[in-house]
């Protein structure tokens, strides 16, 4: 019976984990502050739970003890926030998993950017940035447009795009104060905007090799770069996918990354691939959904079939991959979203999108009466909505015009000085914004 200790908290990965087999045995390692997210507590042999506040050393030994008592085989841990106590604990331990080395620089963004540049992989303008007299220096050095993002962020907080030298100090104050939930404050890194079509790249690296299993098309806001929808496969000529696999493949590497689930942002630009930033776990926003109905393989199953200890280097769908993706259809998510700041008063045509051909899966993310800050990250999202068809363009297409037909009602906040703006029917808008 494999005996897993689970880092951190993990919503419905750990039981799905335990779905995989009866024999599978778990215990659990978490933070006061997860413990929300560790799901079916009574199907784990024990959940220990830490203060928030403490040390690398309180981890280590806890981890220790659950071992003393309950002999540990693997270590797994599924979003960012751990990672870094889960490779200390699985190198205390002598146990497989990611080196604390490489978990540190795929976590932190300045930390990638040096090693990429350091492997000779590439060579993206960008400086870390403590101050707006660094980012006004860098904008003079590098030119405009640039992409400031808080180092240690996830799902598009604080990311800011500065185009002219007077978006600067407003770009600062913005990403130096972001936060979200167990998302502190990091520090600033500042790289050259690059333009091009933007990709996520879903792998799954065992013993060494890194198998591309997907890659999906990226949509952005082009104000907040936001993400707003995603099409499984990427509508991409096979050279280009080829030319992006490999480049991903030799970032892996560069990143120390030897096993587990990897997603990878990456913009295809007209000079060619340049990574934005690669994450240790699953990609959010639906894709491993959009990947299994795209290519019948579910990444995630696979992924916990690998932390349960099974050797997946020949099971059918790593072996599909290779060189490239294979798919047998497309599918594609949409997410409905607004620039307005104030209170959902209603989203129209909810209802009759829902039942448009090709249409999947739809959820309702923000109820009436719930407010609103405009579009600031993926936490603003009102809904999503994901279709299947034959090709990635139709998949597409019916996405956006299904978000495209809906209309979002908001009661505007306050503006200055507490004069209301207009009436919630002048400041309605469009699911296409």
């Amino acid at each position: 019976m494999p005996r897993i200790l689970i880092v951190g908290g993990g919503l419905h990965f750990q039981r799905l984990l335990l779905d995989l087999s009866p024999d599978i045995g778990t215990t659990v390692l978490c933070r006061a502050g997860t413990l929300g997210s560790v799901q079916g507590i009574e199907r784990h042999h024990a959940v220990v739970v830490l203060s928030d506040r403490a040390s690398a050393d309180d981890w280590s030994a806890a981890a220790t003890a659950v071992d003393r008592l309950w002999p540990v085989d693997r270590i797994a841990s599924f979003s960012e926030v751990d990672q870094d106590r889960a490779a200390a604990i699985a190198d205390r331990l002598g146990l497989p998993f990611n080196s604390p080395s490489t978990v540190r620089a795929v976590n932190d963004k300045r930390e990638t950017r040096a090693r990429l540049r350091a492997a000779g992989i590439e060579s993206l303008p960008h400086r870390p940035v403590d101050s707006v007299a660094d980012l006004r220096e860098f904008f003079d050095e590098a030119g405009p447009p640039l992409i400031l993002k808080p180092s240690r962020a996830r799902g598009s907080i604080g990311i800011s795009l500065v185009r002219h030298a007077s978006d600067i100090d407003r770009a600062f104050q913005r990403s130096v104060t972001a936060s979200g939930p167990r998302i502190p404050p990091s520090p600033l890194l500042a790289e050259r905007f690059v333009e091009g079509v933007g990709l996520c790249v879903d792998a799954l690296t065992h013993q060494g090799e890194h198998h591309v299993l997907a890659v999906s098309e990226t949509v952005v806001d082009p104000e907040t770069q936001v993400d707003l929808a995603h099409v499984t496969p990427a509508r991409l000529p096979e050279a280009a996918v080829r030319a992006v696999t490999a480049h991903v493949r030799a970032a892996l590497d560069a990143l120390g990354v030897e096993s587990g689930l990897t997603n990878t942002d990456v913009i295809l630009s007209p000079e060619g691939p340049v990574i934005l930033e690669t994450h240790l776990r699953a990609s959010g926003n639906r894709i491993p959904e959009l990947i299994r109905l795209a290519t019948g393989t579910d990444i995630v199953r696979l992924w916990l079939r690998q932390i349960a200890g099974e050797d997946v280097a020949a099971v059918p769908e790593l072996r599909r991959a290779r060189p490239i993706p294979v798919h047998s259809r497309a599918a594609a998510v949409r997410f409905l979203t607004t620039g307005e700041s104030g209170t959902l008063l209603g989203i129209d045509g909810w209802e009759e999108a829902t039942t448009l051909d090709g249409v999947h899966h739809a959820a309702r993310l923000a109820q009436d009466g719930a407010g609103l800050e405009g579009l600031q990250n993926d936490s603003s999202y009102l809904g999503e909505m994901v279709f299947v068809a034959d090709t990635a363009s139709q998949a597409l297409e019916r996405a956006e015009a299904a978000v495209g037909s809906l209309r979002v009602r908001v009661h505007p906040a306050e503006g200055p000085h507490g004069r209301r703006g207009p009436s919630p029917a002048e400041r309605s808008s469009s699911g296409g914004q």
